[in-house]
């Protein structure tokens, strides 16, 4: 008998240190496992922070891109105005080019002189004020429409006419050879 509860005694002692260390491992897994739980709570916090700044930046990339999408279109709309305004003006200085051309041609074949028609000042051309206005206001060039020249407003403001004369009638000499007065080829 004495054996017996030796034997049970030692296996209650077993027993006692079995059952020790099952609550010490309890009791670590349970501090583990509420480890655990806060860290992923922190995980989770930090997940959804994340995604809060995710969705933020998102949003912020797409207002971006719209107003880069306004851009392009602002730009392609003032370059085509640009391109336009340079075509135009590109005509229109072709245009008056032409028409100086033209111009120059005729007063090249018109005077004789041989200096060029921007050089060409009132003493020079030998063209004065008082022979023009005499000859715009001779009898012989007076019209129906208007009296000795002058034309008259509708607050009767008198103003004299202009006219371009020609150097013949001027009393330019016209018996040299013309020579074209710009590096435009003279009309022929």
């Amino acid at each position: 008998l004495s054996q017996h509860v030796e034997k049970l005694m030692l296996h209650l002692k077993h027993e006692a240190v079995s059952k020790a260390k099952a609550q010490e491992a309890a009791g670590r897994a349970a501090q583990e496992v509420s480890l655990m739980r806060t860290r992923n709570k922190a995980l989770n916090k930090r997940a959804a922070s994340k995604d809060v700044m995710i969705r933020e930046l998102s949003e912020g990339a797409k207002i971006l891109e719209d107003q880069l999408r306004l851009m392009d279109e602002k730009y392609m709309e003032i370059r085509t105005k640009l391109d336009f305004t340079r075509t135009t003006s590109t005509r229109e200085v072709a245009k008056h080019k032409q028409e100086s051309s033209v111009l120059r041609a005729k007063w090249a074949q018109y005077s004789n002189s041989t200096t060029l028609l921007d050089d060409v000042g009132e003493e020079e051309s030998g063209i004065s004020m008082e022979k023009s206005e005499g000859w715009m206001t001779s009898p012989s060039n007076k019209t129906s429409s208007s009296k000795g020249g002058v034309l008259r407003s509708k607050k009767s403001k008198v103003r004299p006419r202009t006219q371009i004369l020609a150097p013949t009638k001027l009393g330019v000499q016209t018996g040299q050879q013309q020579r074209p007065t710009s590096s435009m080829p003279a009309l022929s």
